[in-house]
């Protein structure tokens, strides 16, 4: 018998059951107008049954239907296939009306074929994500397969699908004629008709030609095809467009020549280069051209780079440089030129003696006009994400360097890739947005929305938080990757990008537009003024289909478009305009409505639909003028440095933690409230914050266990006088170890005098130390109840107060109970220290106007005399100790803790010795601060914890003391963990070494299986390196490696994609194939393949044998009816046994044995034992009421008594309280219904008065017959007239006499 698979597919029959052999009528084939598509409202009129999961079907002897995974959401971890088969020379098409999957982590696949095999199928599309595609997709072998593909995370609704077949593409659109030119059906099209299915409809200035790719060049569309959404066609890849691709780069030299190279075409890595003639609107592909130095025709070698995509580019002088990228070796550190005067590429190799060009993918080149190209980004070969900056001169590409950075932020924080880089001019910076970051190691990345200034003259890097100064449009999510972007004047101009926002946005492909004004430093709106706003028709921004991977560059007031990939890949040239005209002046009059509307210095009328000068323009204007704000640069820095180390112009007000835009009246006006209370002043240079800037708070010092109190696992300053002790959640260390936490600084008293101090916890041990003109010292332990406490000093046993101006030092060091401790359920313990303002006041939590950071200069008695700082900051050994003291600051050049002022260390001290006499007065702390990496804020300081490899935590690069978790997978303080990893030669291999499923899953890593790709990877890398889904199937167990092997039935093995049966009349065994055939050499458990250009033995398809030479037979989309019982090749237990199924078989344990028939059948009772349990001599115990071997017989006892003697109805001894023949009447001295199970019989309770001789009580209701004087149902209350103790008159029989 066949395997019984749910057919989700609903299409007209040939009721010959043959496949159609000639063009069908109009009426049988009717052609669909591609205006109308089909939604998820017209699914009540497709018959559905539940959703695929784990299916497969052939579809044939059909002219067209509907295909979709079925009703509701599809199912989790499950693929489902179709196979759809045409007749010799005809073409079928599939229309996807719908997709709403996991963006980049489901897919459905439509390909050119019947296999997966890389050679033998082309892959046409990988859709994902939520989008109406309405495209047309073309497959002219004959067959189309179709793969839905989910994993283990959510589902969503699914795809909705038409397919048809015809002997021409698209039946010619019912407007064409099919005919037939050598072995090929071909449309001929009218006057007015183009496309390879007569779908697009010529305009009078557009000209088409062919799209054959032997030709050098073609025509390419410059109106988009946005204009032919409905009939946009993909055909396989004898017939694309040199277009169609994703991941390459694009050069503008000239006007009108732009150079494309590389790329991915979802099927091959390309290698050729093309150029855009921009005023011609031709495509020339380049001719590799041979080096002439060789003597020899036969040795002359051509120079070209190899197939790649994801690789960078960046013009220079009359040609370009290209770097890196994915080729079929993996990630690339190749350095090419080409030079388009010459036409030739030259390849650059490094000397012995100079530095190592990285390998990179994913990474920017950006060039200034210094002729210096920086390259930042990308990913490595092992999965990490790099953030490191380099530099190379275009006259020596070859020396690269890497740039340091004097401030400010975290290296490890800036580590994208898929992002941009721009140079923006007028201020010699590097504008860095977006990209994909890594959040931990192993399973996850982020996508970024982030904004990065690197400062060329400075060297510093200034993270912009632009969300506060607004502008952000609503509704959209502005994280992305592997958009584009572009600086035009003193905008940013964003398009596209992939934009998936889990759990929220499914879009996958983004159609926006973003432009940034650089100036203000604020998004502008992206819907632009109506054509009634007086805007001319050329600024008017035309939305069109998202996409990712594109390349594009700025012709006149365009953003013109190459490439791309939404699923497929877009195949023409797009022109999308900018919401704004490029302005030839830069007065405001020049300026349409949009524009003026981003420019602070203008103002737009409404009135009479004109742009005027904001200062002049009111006297022009009837009405008011409509002006944009402009908050600029400075409040969007976040801290003393960057503040500073920005654009002239900004300050930092210490008080607030804002940086401010200087101005004379702004200054004016803000001075009061920027005064820092201790230093009176505020910081406008990087020194003045290196020597007396800090925030406002407590020092919160974390240790965890064991403690290094000289070393601290972490360190910030909070803004109140609550510290919260976060317990350790993890395989490693347990949750009831204790934590040791310490809050230390100062309490300042301001404008209103505290009256009262007191001390709360919860189940914490706590040591509180108060320094001032009294010192107060005690400990706590508090268990499961929040108690507070009165602080008094010891000495005169008077509140502690706190008057304005009065300072005390505070020093509180808390810990968690361990074990032997109820722990609280949250994990959090939570100490706060609170105060009274008055005597009926209720008690707050001190805030950070009242508090000051620890100052470790134990002499310093007085904080208003903080210039005086001693040598102590030399002791500290780490940045985190040292930062967390606001007398130093450290270096993290020289990985030194200094003082925060003069004198400082010179050059010469080695940063492990201390002592005073290493100190010397430098006059030149001016220049320190602003080439060194001063480290004032303990946030950035580099941690353990920022590690996510095992090498970069054992790398002592940045003074860290670090050991590697392998079980965790994580850096930690040094000391923590016995069994830790200390050395580098001790680190796991890394993902990207591990050449087997069974070594990349098997064995601690965190490491990922791609069963397509043959590769082991970092999950984190899998939405940006597998992006176009190169890989479908990953695993991450070892139990499912080589899955197909271990697979015992036909049954089981089809529900494993990529498996099949081979059969013959002797049974059959689970092997690598698909619909094509088995594959040869099935060891390797690979599938699909569709970006090899290397066709590996693994991927051919072959006649299966067996080991004598006979054929067998292969099976892919149901299995066969084989015996296996017959055969003797089930898997039956030896005490089971076998009985066959449709497709497979079914074990049952034999009589006297109990399991699942495969692995186990325990010996048990040979009979059920309905009514009873089985004895440990496999006998039938029954229970009270019941007899037979297998406890099956009623005694007739009413379950009262065994019947053991004389068989049922003869009871041999009624238990329960009963009595009677059958056990039917409750005994003398009880009550009840011998016949009821739940109600039985209950013995009389009279307390002891009961009379005998009538029975006690009532034999149905209970009620006692009672004696002595006693009285209710159960003799518990005295009679009338009398009183007494009820135990003693019972006992003695004594009667209570009235009184």
């Amino acid at each position: 018998m066949n395997l019984i698979l749910l057919l989700l597919f609903f299409g007209l029959q040939d009721s010959t059951g043959e496949p159609p052999t000639h063009t069908p009528p109009e009426s049988e084939n009717p052609s669909r107008n591609d205006n109308q598509h089909l939604t998820w409202a017209h699914m009540d009129s497709v018959y559905m049954l539940q959703p695929c999961n784990k299916s497969r079907e052939v579809i044939q002897n059909s002219w067209g239907g509907t295909i979709s995974d079925g009703p509701l959401n599809y199912t989790q971890d499950t693929h489902c296939e179709w196979l759809i088969k045409a007749p010799p020379g005809y073409w079928i098409s599939l229309k996807v009306d719908q997709i709403r999957t996991e963006c980049s982590y489901d897919f459905l696949f439509v390909i050119d074929g019947m296999s997966y095999v890389q050679g033998q199928s082309k892959l046409l599309a990988s859709f994902s994500g939520a989008s109406n595609p309405h495209v047309n997709i073309l497959a002219q072998s004959g067959y189309m397969l179709i793969l839905l593909y989910s994993d283990p995370n959510y589902a969503l609704e699914g795809f909705l699908a038409e397919y048809s077949i015809s002997p021409c593409p698209l039946n010619c659109s019912n407007v064409g004629e099919c005919v037939q030119i050598q072995t090929q059906n071909v449309c001929k099209c009218g006057p007015q008709r183009s496309g390879v299915g007569c779908e697009k409809i010529k305009s009078n200035n557009e000209t088409f030609s062919s799209l054959s790719l032997l030709e050098i060049t073609e025509s390419y569309d410059s109106s988009s095809d946005d204009e032919y959404e409905d009939t946009q066609v993909l055909l396989a890849s004898s017939w694309n467009s040199v277009l169609a691709r994703v991941g390459h780069s694009m050069i503008q030299l000239n006007a009108n020549h732009t150079y494309i190279f590389g790329g991915f075409d979802l099927n091959t890595l390309l290698d050729n280069l093309i150029i855009l003639d921009l005023y011609n609107g031709t495509i020339q592909k380049v001719a590799e051209k041979q080096d002439e130095q060789t003597e020899k025709e036969s040795e002359r070698v051509v120079i070209s780079p190899s197939g790649r995509f994801a690789h960078a580019a960046v013009r220079f002088k009359t040609g370009f440089f290209i770097h890196g990228g994915k080729t079929e070796v993996g990630v690339s550190n190749d350095l090419f030129y080409y030079n388009a005067t010459n036409g030739r590429w030259s390849q650059l190799i490094p000397q012995a003696n100079q530095s190592t060009i990285p390998k990179l993918m994913y990474h920017s080149m950006t060039l200034t006009p210094s002729g210096h190209i920086y390259v930042f980004g990308g990913a490595k070969s092992s999965g990490k994400f790099s953030s490191t900056l380099y530099q190379f001169h275009g006259d020596s590409p070859t020396n690269w360097t890497i740039v340091k950075s004097s401030c400010c932020g975290k290296e490890t924080h800036r580590s994208y890739l898929g992002h941009t880089m721009s140079y923006w001019p007028q201020k010699n910076s590097l504008i860095l947005f977006g990209g994909i970051g890594t959040s931990d190691y192993g399973r996850f990345s982020k996508l970024s929305s982030q904004l990065w200034i690197f400062m060329l003259n400075s060297t510093t890097w200034l993270h912009l938080d632009y969300k506060k100064n607004g502008g952000v449009p609503p509704g959209i999510y502005l994280e992305r990757a592997f958009h584009t972007a572009h600086i035009v004047e003193q905008y940013l101009i964003i398009f596209g990008g992939y934009t998936h926002v889990h759990n929220k946005d499914e879009t996958c492909y983004s159609n926006q537009m973003l432009v940034y004004n650089l100036e203000c430093q604020i998004f502008l709106p992206i819907t632009p003024p109506s054509a009634s706003s007086s805007v001319s028709s050329s600024s008017e921004y035309r939305a069109t289909r998202g996409l990712f991977g594109h390349q594009s560059v700025i012709v006149d007031d365009y953003l013109l478009i190459v490439g791309g990939y939404r699923g497929y890949l877009s195949q023409s040239v797009r022109k999308i305009p900018f919401p704004f005209t490029k302005s030839k002046s830069s007065r405001c009059s020049s300026f349409d409505r949009w524009r003026c509307s981003g420019e602070p210095q203008c103002g737009w009328c409404p009135t009479n639909g004109r742009c005027f000068d904001k200062l002049t323009g009111a006297a022009n204007c009837t009405t008011n003028l409509q002006t944009a704000q402009c908050p600029g640069i400075c409040p969007l820095l976040t801290s003393c440095q960057s503040c500073t180390s920005a654009f002239p112009g900004c300050v930092w007000c210490g008080t607030l933690e804002q940086c401010w835009k200087q101005t004379l009246e702004e200054v004016g006006s803000r001075t009061n409230v920027c005064n820092n209370p201790l230093d009176k002043s505020s910081q406008t240079s990087v020194v003045q914050c290196a020597e007396k800037s800090w925030r406002m708070g407590l020092t919160q010092f974390e240790h965890r266990f064991p403690p290094n109190f000289s070393n601290p696992d972490a360190v910030k300053v909070i803004n109140s006088s609550v510290l919260i002790i976060s317990r350790e959640y993890g395989s490693t260390i347990p949750v009831d170890t204790p934590v040791t936490f310490a809050l230390r600084g100062s309490l300042l008293g301001i404008s209103h005098p505290i009256k009262k101090l007191e001390l709360c916890a919860l189940q914490a041990a706590v040591n509180l130390t108060l320094y001032s003109d009294e010192i107060f010292n005690s400990s706590y332990r508090w268990t499961d109840y929040q108690l507070c406490y009165n602080l008094t000093w010891p000495s005169s046993g008077n509140s502690v107060y706190l008057l304005p101006g009065q300072t005390i030092k505070f020093d509180l060091v808390a810990s968690s109970f361990g074990k032997g401790v109820n722990q609280e359920k949250s994990g959090r313990v939570t100490i706060q220290l609170k105060y009274y303002s008055g005597p009926i006041s209720s008690p707050r939590v001190l805030r950070k106007d009242h508090l000051i950071p620890f100052d470790g200069d134990s002499a310093k008695t007085d904080v208003h005399h903080h210039h005086h700082r001693h040598h102590h900051c030399l002791s500290y050994r780490s940045c985190l100790s040292c930062a967390g003291d606001t007398s130093c600051v450290w270096r993290l050049d020289t990985r030194l803790c200094i003082p925060r002022t003069i004198p400082i260390p010179s050059s010469n001290l080695n940063p492990l010795s201390g002592g005073e006499q290493a100190l010397m007065y430098n006059p030149a702390l001016p220049l320190i601060a602003h080439k060194s990496s001063l480290i004032i804020q303990p946030e950035n300081c580099p941690g353990c914890s920022d590690m996510n490899f095992c090498e970069d935590c054992l790398d002592n690069n940045l003074g860290l003391e670090c050991e590697w978790w392998d079980e965790e997978m994580s850096c930690q303080r040094l000391g923590r963990l016995e069994n830790a990893i200390r050395q580098k030669d001790k680190c796991p291999e890394s993902c990207s070494r591990r050449k087997t499923c069974s070594s990349c899953v098997d064995t601690v890593g965190k490491c990922v299986w791609c069963e397509t790709r043959q590769e082991c990877f970092i999950f984190s890398v899998y939405t940006s390196v597998y992006q176009f889904g190169q890989c479908f199937q990953w695993i991450d167990k070892a139990d499912v490696c080589k899955r197909c092997d271990k697979q015992p039935t036909c049954e089981s093995c089809v529900l494993n994609i990529g498996c099949g049966w081979s059969y013959d009349e002797n049974g059959g065994s689970c092997s690598e194939g698909d619909f094509g055939g088995p594959y040869k050499n099935s060891s390797s458990s690979a599938v699909l393949n569709l970006i090899s250009n290397v066709e590996s033995s693994s991927r051919t398809l072959e006649l299966l044998q067996d080991d004598h030479g006979r054929n067998k037979t292969w099976t892919y989309g149901e299995c066969p009816d084989v015996n296996e019982c017959e055969l003797g090749i089930d898997d039956c237990h030896p005490n089971a046994t076998c009985v066959n199924t449709p497709g497979s078989h079914a074990c049952f344990c034999q009589p006297g044995f109990t399991g699942d028939g495969r692995t186990e059948c325990e010996q048990t009772c040979r009979e059920p034992c309905l009514h009873g349990t089985c004895s440990t001599e496999f006998v039938c115990e029954c229970e009270l009421g019941w007899t037979g071997s297998d406890c099956s017989e009623d005694c007739l006892c009413n379950n009262h008594s065994f019947c053991y003697s004389n068989g049922p109805g003869k009871c041999d001894k009624c238990q329960d309280f009963t009595t009677g023949e059958n056990c039917e009447l409750c005994a003398e001295g009880s009550y009840g219904n011998a016949t009821l199970s739940n109600v039985g019989c209950i013995p009389c309770n009279c307390n002891g008065h009961g009379d005998v001789e009538v029975g006690l009580c009532d034999p149905i209701a209970g009620h006692c017959f009672c004696l002595n004087n006693t009285t209710g149902k159960d003799c518990s209350e005295c009679g009338s007239g009398f009183y007494g103790f009820l135990w003693f008159s019972s006992r003695f029989g004594l009667v209570l006499l009235v009184i």
